[in-house]
């Protein structure tokens, strides 16, 4: 048998195991340095990629099987070669569609939404199901829910344009669900700027929908039809756009291997088996749930922003204003204040949910102050640096009477939010 012959089984072998013998000497690597499984999923994807390089491997020691990868030698390491080429691009793709399903995914309409009007109601984006009055069941007893007839919460599109229309965007601090309609912030603010002289001067309405970033915001505006008809928008952004980041984290005590931060890995060990309902601990997104666990998980006290985050939040701030001003609408921001507070010994740790890692570590009270301190630095930059009006609610941080829990506004906070609001209006006529 000449060389060639020879040789070609071992490097066909090579084409066909490289990727999961790859995968398992980086994690090998990561182990000896401490790193651990954080979850089912991954100890899954791993011990799979073992098991294909160990079955591979073993292979070899048959004579049928030396004789297949020498004779189709040609044959494997092109199929290989495509498949490598095939998993570059799902990395790619993985990456582009993880930032896409963040903007189109949450949209739909979930059928037993209890704010939809009927059970499988499509809702709009950004909006909910048009002309819903009912009993919510949030923090607040017997709140009502209403929406008119386009999905707003507010009421009716104003048809006199001498009426300045302003549309009030956001995620669940600008939805405001569990709270009633009359004690929603914008709600509050267009009475007190309509109040002195009764002469309905301002129009406003609610288009916030929990768990939206920047993103969503940017695709609505740029998507709706609607949009356009609003003279003023105002923007409550910041605090999903600062935990969804966090949420990605995977936070160990050792580096996890190289394979497993890749999107593709992403994607078997943490999105899919989420949407599968496989990975419970993941899943269970319920509130008593959240805060049982924040309670009892360890915390991180120590982590550098991520420049690229802190640099991409900033563009999506200037696209939403660029977005915005394409459509005719003048934007206008507020900063998200928390109840989250400085101190080690924060004394409202007992009403928080929110902060948890993609690994079930949760970020310390502290560290989630400067994040959510430093998003509303660049919100706060960006406006000035783009010629836009920022209303810095900061004075509100801290404040137990302002918030039920981490960031969502008790009713004294929506009437403070919605004080300040009427104040900057007043004093500035925009």
């Amino acid at each position: 048998m000449s060389f060639g012959n020879a040789i070609k089984p071992l490097g066909a072998w090579c084409a066909i195991a490289a990727i999961p013998m790859l995968l398992c000497v980086d994690t090998a690597v990561a182990y000896t340095r401490g790193w651990r499984p954080e979850s089912t999923p991954v100890w899954i994807f791993v011990s799979f990629a073992a098991f294909i390089a160990a079955a591979i491997t073993l292979s070899l020691g048959l004579p049928s099987v030396r004789t297949l990868l020498r004779v189709r030698f040609r044959d494997v390491v092109a199929v290989m070669l495509s498949q490598a080429l095939l998993i570059l691009g799902v990395e790619y793709m993985s990456g582009v569609l993880a930032d896409r399903a963040e903007v189109e995914e949450l949209p739909k309409a979930i059928a037993n939404d209890p704010r939809a009007a009927e059970p499988g109601t499509v809702t709009k984006f950004h909006h909910h199901a048009p002309n819903i009055d009912r009993v919510g069941t949030g923090f607040l007893p017997e709140s009502r829910f209403k929406t008119n007839s386009l999905g707003i919460r507010g009421s009716e599109l104003p048809i006199d344009r001498s009426i300045t229309r302003i549309l009030c965007i956001g995620s669940s601090t600008t939805e405001m669900s569990y709270a009633d309609q009359n004690d929603t912030w914008y709600q509050l603010a267009m009475d007190r700027l309509n109040e002195p002289s009764d002469a309905n001067r301002y129009w406003f309405g609610g288009l916030g929908k929990s768990g939206f970033t920047t993103r969503n915001h940017i695709a609505y505006i740029r998507q709706s039809d609607l949009f356009e008809e609003a003279d003023i928008a105002i923007f409550l952004v910041g605090a999903v756009d600062t935990l969804r980041s966090l949420s990605k984290l995977s936070i160990s005590q050792a580096k996890p291997p190289v394979l497993l931060q890749t999107n593709t890995a992403r994607l078997f060990t943490y999105n899919l088996p989420l949407r599968m309902g496989l990975n419970q601990d993941v899943a269970d997104m319920s509130l008593s749930a959240r805060m049982k666990r924040r309670m009892n998980a360890p915390k991180l006290h120590s982590l550098t922003m991520d420049p690229d985050n802190a640099r991409k939040f900033a563009a999506r701030i200037r696209q939403t204003i660029e977005a915005s001003r394409a459509k005719g609408v003048t934007p206008l921001f507020m900063t998200q204040p928390t109840l989250w507070s400085d101190s080690p010994n924060d004394p409202n740790e007992d009403r928080y949910w929110t902060g948890e890692t993609a690994n079930g570590i949760f970020i310390a009270t502290p560290l989630l102050k400067s994040r959510a301190d430093a998003y509303n630095d660049i919100t706060i930059d960006t406006c000035r640096d783009m010629g836009v009006a920022c209303i810095d609610l900061s004075s509100m941080n801290e404040n137990r009477d302002y918030f039920f829990d981490d960031c969502h506004f008790s009713l004294l906070g929506s009437k403070e939010v919605a004080r300040i609001l009427a104040e900057w209006f007043r004093d500035h006529n925009p």
